[in-house]
């Protein structure tokens, strides 16, 4: 991973859309089949799972790149187990939004949304060096996710 703090928050914010999974898939076990949320309803509760998350996988960064010095990269063996940590964490995340009851207003870019992630998923498994590069596999997600109103997710 490049030192640059640009770097450091572009993958922080990536590990923040990570860290959802658990708290959601919690709470959402009960919205299953409810009723559409409003637009307000839905951005604060896909908003709660990325904040929680974030707070999550934040313990995860510094166990596997806390001790990294400024400039430092980390290396690919290091990477490919922190991706494997993440890759159902960021799965369980984004099965937790898809389980919010979406506005049928929002619906379309609820599920473009949701296809971004699991595209930038799968190509991150496919190859976790990318994690460290610019511009990240998620880029395009956390566009899509602040064109959303999900400050936290993005």
């Amino acid at each position: 991973m490049r030192g640059s703090t640009a770097t450091r928050r572009r993958f922080g914010a990536w590990i923040a859309v990570v860290a959802l999974a658990g708290t959601v898939v919690a709470g959402l076990a009960t919205t299953a089949g409810a009723a559409p949320l409003n637009e307000s309803q839905w951005k604060k509760q896909a908003n709660a799972i990325c904040t929680t998350g974030n707070q999550e996988t934040a313990a995860l960064f510094q166990q596997y790149f806390g001790n990294l010095q400024r400039g430092q990269e980390p290396d690919p063996a290091t990477v490919a187990a922190y991706v494997a940590v993440f890759a159902p964490a960021i799965q369980s995340q984004i099965d937790a939004v898809d389980a919010l009851p979406e506005p049928t207003k929002l619906k379309a870019k609820v599920s473009t949304y949701l296809a971004t992630a699991r595209a930038a998923l799968a190509t991150l498994k496919a190859n976790p060096s990318l994690l460290t590069m610019e511009p990240g596999p998620f880029d395009e997600t956390f566009k899509l996710a602040k064109k959303l109103g999900l400050k936290q997710c993005a």
